[in-house]
C-alpha cells in the first residue's frame, strides 16, 4: 500500500516556526502587529490569516523566503518569492557583483556555495589549491567535484593533505547534523546529511570530538603536500536584502592565510610541485 504524503497546514506550519524560534503566542502577536487571540486562532485553524498577515508573520518569525512560499500556499495564496538561475538573464547585475568579489578575493581562494554546498563559482586562486590538492587527478564525479563537503569528506587526498583533517571533519559534520536537524529544514538538507554518513573513514568520534585542540581563535584547515605546509582560515559572505531563493541561500566562502607560508604559497602562479 502506497503512503499518501500531506502537505502541513497553515496552522500547523505557524506553530512550527513559532516554537523553532522559541516564541510564545503573545511574543509573537506583539513582533506581528496582531493579538494573542488571533494567533492563537491562527494556530488552532478557527481563522485563516490575509496575505497582508502572512507576510506579517514570516517577517516576525525570520522565515527563509522558500518556506514562506510553503505559509502562503498553505494559506491559500499564490507563492511570492522567485528561484532563478544565476545564470537567468535578470541575475546579470547579481552575477557581476559576485564576480567582482570572487575577483578581489584573489590572490586567496573563494567559492560560491549554494545551501547543499554545491560551488556554484570559484575564483582562479581556489582553482589552484584544488590544484594543489589533486594534481593532475581531480575527481572525475562531477556530483563529488561539484560539492565542498563531498571533496572534503569523501576524498582520500584531502584526507592525506590536510593534516588536521578529523578536526575539520568533526566540524563540518556537526555543522551539517544541525543544519538537518532544524525543525523546519527542507528533507535534502537530510537526505544529503545521511549520505555523507555512508562515507567511509569519517572519524568516529565527530560528536564528542572535543575542540580544545584548537591552536586559533577560529578554525583554520591545515595543509601539507610536496614539502609545503600552510594554513587557511574562511570567513562566510551572504548578499544582502535578497528577494529571491537562490540569492538568499547562497553564500560566498573567503579563505584568508593563517600563517607567512599561505602568504607565500598564494603569492606566486607558479603551479604546485
Amino acid at each position: 500500500m502506497t503512503a499518501i504524503a500531506h502537505t502541513p497546514t497553515f496552522p500547523t506550519l505557524l506553530r512550527t516556526w513559532r516554537r523553532a524560534a522559541g516564541l510564545s503566542q503573545l511574543r509573537l502577536a506583539g513582533l506581528a502587529g496582531a493579538s494573542q487571540r488571533h494567533i492563537s486562532f491562527l494556530e488552532s485553524g478557527r481563522a485563516n490569516p490575509s496575505r497582508v498577515m502572512v507576510f506579517a508573520l514570516s517577517e516576525a518569525l525570520n522565515v527563509p523566503f522558500r518556506d514562506r512560499n510553503d505559509l502562503l500556499m498553505a494559506a491559500g495564496f499564490a507563492p511570492k518569492y522567485t528561484e532563478r538561475a544565476l545564470e537567468a538573464p535578470g541575475m546579470a547585475p547579481v552575477r557581476n557583483a559576485v564576480d567582482q568579489i570572487l575577483q578581489r578575493q584573489e590572490p586567496f581562494p573563494a567559492l560560491v556555495l549554494d545551501r547543499l554546498y554545491n560551488i556554484r563559482a570559484a575564483n582562479r586562486a581556489a582553482a589552484r589549491l584544488t590544484a594543489f590538492l589533486f594534481g593532475d587527478a581531480p575527481p572525475t564525479d562531477p556530483e563529488i567535484a561539484g560539492n565542498l563537503l563531498r571533496v572534503l569528506l569523501g576524498t582520500e587526498v584531502c584526507r592525506e593533505r590536510i593534516t588536521n583533517w578529523a578536526l575539520v571533519a568533526s566540524v563540518l559534520l556537526r555543522r551539517l547534523q544541525a543544519e538537518a536537524a532544524a525543525p523546519t529544514a527542507p528533507t535534502d538538507t537530510a537526505a544529503f546529511f545521511e549520505e555523507i554518513m555512508t562515507y567511509a573513514h569519517l572519524p568516529s568520534d565527530w560528536r564528542q570530538r572535543s575542540d580544545a585542540d584548537w591552536r586559533h581563535p577560529m578554525l583554520t584547515v591545515e595543509f601539507a603536500g610536496n614539502d609545503r605546509h600552510f594554513s587557511l582560515f574562511s570567513t562566510f559572505t551572504i548578499l544582502g536584502a535578497p528577494f529571491d531563493i537562490t540569492l538568499q541561500e547562497i553564500r560566498i566562502e573567503s579563505y584568508f592565510p593563517a600563517d607567512d607560508e599561505a602568504v607565500a604559497f598564494f603569492a606566486t602562479d607558479d603551479p604546485p610541485d
